[in-house]
């Protein structure tokens, strides 16, 4: 269900508001781990690799 479909399914502003928070707070913490993955020294997106060991060996290399 895309977010504005969800939003449009609560029944109160309150209800809609924590929707709202939570969406963002999602998108915050999405955006710190991008962030810490960079400063880690990662140059491909989360997901790229196959499985942890993968993703070691290629920084090793």
């Amino acid at each position: 269900m895309a977010t504005r479909e969800a939003a449009a399914q609560l029944g109160s502003d309150a209800e809609f508001h924590a929707f709202l928070l939570l969406q963002v707070w999602y998108q915050v913490l999405r955006a710190l781990r991008q962030l810490q993955l960079k400063l880690l020294g990662y140059t491909e997106p989360p997901g790229m690799h196959k499985d942890t060991a993968a993703t070691q060996l290629a920084r090793l290399r």
